[in-house]
């Protein structure tokens, strides 16, 4: 069957049309569409051995008796049955569930797939899965597939479609990894990998993931080869060192360079010096210096009269960077310009957004900064020679390729390169920068400027208590728990500083799934209204800041927190990416298990902007074991480089990045496979024509292959 065939013919109307706002429309993309994780339960228990916190057990219980009625505390109906075996009896409830009753009748003998909890004193087991027992079938393990839904999709309507196609379908898949490869490595085709996913046991989804984990990392070196060759064959505008003039530069700054930023300002500006194109990765700790380091480097550009543009992911960052460049080469003649959807500037003036573009054309304006208003098909450099792409991880591949060939316009006959520069507060363990970065030069900054304190830690428990401690005399080591946080943050607002509260999510969790039933969250929208009900901040200007919000809302209440118009900021992680707010001196971080460690560390980055003492607060399910070692870990390591090769030795990439790793299979992504990944494609890569393997070349230049850093 030919996997462009039309689910139309396959899947109900209304499923279909479900189906198509997740634009899958044809059997070879609803396969495509695989778990990103999986519910495996193989613990076989009586009830008499269940323990409390038990996770993915198997019970066989018979029904005893089945009762449904009306929460009057929850919205809905549940019904709750009593179930026993020969060991002891037991309660389950299913909440808003109202066919149990049809499936499961008083004296069934089912199997129940669950996790266990312990509440006031008891086991409690809430939206079990079953199953009816079978004579013939004894099961000893199920997995239940879970896929990521919207648009009223349930996990069934996936795993049913899915499962349909497989049972009536021959489909296959085209493979392009080569044979010798796949046997190798002792992997499956792509075919076989993909109807593994849906429905294998535990041994063949753990292959299937090991297929999926070498063929993204296989092809991302193989991607970075040829990269690097086709660059190293390219032309640039080679630029002299103007060492005395930036000697110069260098003297004027108030405060003085640290023996890192100097080293990197050089590495910079040595490959600005080559005839081949650079691609450079600049790193560094939140508060590090990166952006005097990249500007430096962009004033020899400037100075060997070439154009420099800066593209950075938020309008208000943009011209928070222009207001600073303005000042830092006020004593030049450049003509520098903003460009973002507020504003279009020259030289800090209003202008029509045409007289940019042509400034930028005709080579007049030397800088351009803004936001990827910078990318528009009608603006043409006529001799782009740098370019900075700042948060580099916020923009996608194909907005970084296309700030790149902005010289590639009818002013140029043949293809002149920039040398780019990425730069990332998100660090790289180095293992993984060999691994997808090869192509890229690194920098490292991993030395605080002077003056600049430690940020200090600490994790709180989530009650509300308020100590009678008077609110002046209340001290770091005082603060214990949400209640002391918040003297806390009062006082410091009281000093003239200001604070973040971090929520994870915006809205309460659904009740659906039983994992999420459990999670104790308090929302934004939550955190925002309780708080402003409370005396302590009852004169204290409060924002709320989410994702949802319209662009010119959170640019508003961004600039009102820059301006000093809200003194504390109830914000989701959206502030990740964020302007120094110098008097920002204390966060609490609300709900820590749901945030991967990148991201704790980037948003306790977001306070410490200045030389006063910065604090941060987190808190969340600090009883779980993984959470509070990401706590200690934060807590502990030195800098963010540390911190990112502890958790890749421990937990792998996609934990430390906050990314679900393809179906969060049975293989973690760590270090020995990376390197070994690596070795084998640089060894298919020497002992091949790649040419002769079209299917392979066909699928590298068609993905855009990336890992994302969020």
């Amino acid at each position: 069957m030919d996997l462009n065939t039309d689910l139309k013919f396959i899947a109900s109307e209304k499923l279909y049309n479900k189906l198509l706002k997740l634009d899958i429309k044809t059997l070879g993309e609803c396969l495509k569409h695989t778990p990103y994780r999986y519910e495996i339960y193989n613990n076989i228990k009586k009830i008499s051995q269940i323990n409390e916190n038990d996770k993915k057990i198997i019970v066989l219980v018979r029904v005893e008796i089945m009762q449904s009625r009306r929460s009057r505390n929850l919205k809905g109906n549940f019904t709750k049955a009593i179930v026993k075996d020969d060991t002891d009896r037991l309660e389950i409830l299913w909440f808003n569930n109202p066919w149990i009753r049809k499936n499961i009748k008083v004296g069934d003998l089912i199997y129940l797939f669950c996790d266990i909890s312990y509440k006031n004193g008891k086991i409690s087991i809430i939206n079990p899965k079953y199953k009816k027992y079978k004579k013939e079938e004894k099961i000893e393990e199920i997995i239940y597939p879970i896929y990521k839904k919207s648009n009223n999709l349930t996990q069934q309507d996936f795993r049913r479609v899915n499962k349909k196609i497989i049972k009536n379908y021959d489909v296959e898949f085209e493979e392009f990894i080569p044979e010798t490869i796949l046997k190798k490595q002792k992997l499956p085709n792509l075919t076989k990998t993909i109807i593994d996913l849906h429905k294998g046991n535990s041994e063949e989804i753990k292959k299937a993931s090991l297929r999926l984990i070498f063929q993204k990392y296989f092809l991302i070196n193989l991607k970075n080869i040829l990269r690097k060759e086709y660059l190293e064959k390219q032309k640039t505008y080679p630029c002299e060192y103007k060492e005395k003039e930036i000697k110069d530069f260098i003297k004027t700054l108030k405060f003085k360079l640290t023996e890192k930023q100097n080293k990197v300002i050089k590495e910079i500006i040595q490959d600005q010096t080559e005839n081949i194109p650079n691609n450079r990765l600049l790193e560094g700790d939140v508060g590090s210096g990166k952006t005097i380091v990249f500007l430096i480097a962009t004033l020899n550009i400037l100075l060997n009269k070439h154009q420099a543009c800066l593209m950075v992911p938020t309008s208000i960052l943009s011209t928070q960077h222009y207001q600073k460049i303005l000042e830092l080469f006020k004593n030049y003649k450049f003509k520098i310009a903003l460009l973002n959807s507020k504003n279009s500037l020259i030289n800090n003036k209003k202008v029509n957004k045409k007289e940019v573009i042509k400034g930028i054309k005709d080579g007049k304006i030397n800088f351009l900064i803004g936001t990827h208003s910078v990318i528009q098909s009608n603006i043409e450099f006529k001799n782009l020679a740098f370019v900075i792409v700042d948060e580099q991880h916020k923009f996608g591949v194909n907005q970084r390729k296309k700030i790149k060939e902005q010289n590639f316009s009818s002013l140029n006959k043949e293809k002149i390169y920039p040398n780019f520069l990425s730069v990332s507060a998100t660090p790289i363990p180095r293992t993984l920068h060999l691994a997808i970065y090869s192509d890229l030069k690194l920098s490292i900054l991993d030395e605080k400027p002077q003056k600049r304190l430690d940020i200090k830690t600490k994790e709180v428990s989530n009650k509300l208590t308020i100590s009678k401690k008077i609110l002046k005399e209340i001290d770091f080591s005082d603060v214990n728990n949400i209640g002391s946080a918040y003297l806390f943050i009062k006082k410091e607002i009281q000093k003239g500083n200001q604070a973040y509260i971090i929520c994870p999510i915006i809205n309460e969790p659904d009740l659906e799934n039983s994992e999420i039933y459990n999670l104790e969250i308090k929302s934004a929208k939550e955190e925002y209204k309780k708080i402003t009900n409370l005396n302590i901040f009852k004169e204290t200007n409060i924002g709320l800041l989410h994702g949802k919000l319209k662009d010119a809302e959170k640019n508003k209440i961004r600039e009102e927190f820059l301006n000093k118009k809200i003194n504390i900021l109830v914000s989701t992680s959206v502030v990740e990416v964020g302007v120094d707010i110098k008097d920002a001196t204390c966060i609490l971080i609300k709900g820590s298990e749901r945030f991967g460690l990148s991201s704790l560390y980037q948003l306790r980055g977001r306070v410490g902007r200045s030389d006063k003492q910065s604090y941060c607060f987190i808190s969340g399910n600090i009883n779980n074991i993984n959470t509070k070692n990401r706590i200690q870990a934060l807590i502990k390591a030195k800098n963010s480089f540390e911190l990112a090769e502890y958790d890749m030795e421990n937990r792998g990439v996609g934990d430390f990045y906050g990314v679900k790793q393809s179906g969060n299979y049975t293989y973690n992504i760590n270090k020995k496979l990376l390197e070994f990944i690596k070795k084998e494609s640089i060894e298919f890569y020497q002992n091949n024509n790649i040419k002769k393997y079209p299917k392979l070349l066909k699928k590298i230049k068609k993905e855009e292959i990336e890992v994302h850093m969020e």
